[in-house]
């Protein structure tokens, strides 16, 4: 899975590998689904903030961006109307309703 290539490209492949691995242990162990618990009580508190609160999800948009222009030629930069809007917030949701399958 680490292959040769670029020193960046290697590192991602490396660290898709780790994750796999840590997942798979983490799955068999039953901590995933503690895990899954766990995040989706957060999000379950993100999203009834951020449905109150058009400052709190500008606020969400400035710490995704500070930490999307942490990542050197990040592909994944937050836009600021996804939060604005409502795509941020739909987009969260999804990804909530999907974490209950993991548990």
């Amino acid at each position: 899975a680490c292959a040769p290539g670029s020193v960046r490209h290697a590192s991602d492949r490396c660290l898709v590998a780790s994750g796999a691995v840590a997942a798979l242990i983490a799955c068999a162990s039953g901590a995933l689904a503690k895990r899954s618990r766990d995040a989706v009580a957060l999000l379950d508190a993100w999203l009834e903030k951020a449905d109150q609160s058009l400052a709190f999800r500008l606020a969400a948009y400035r710490d995704a961006s500070k930490t999307a222009g942490d990542k050197e030629g990040s592909l994944h930069a937050p836009q600021l109307t996804a939060f604005a809007g409502g795509r941020a917030l739909a987009n969260r949701r999804a990804f909530r309703d999907r974490l209950p399958a993991l548990a």
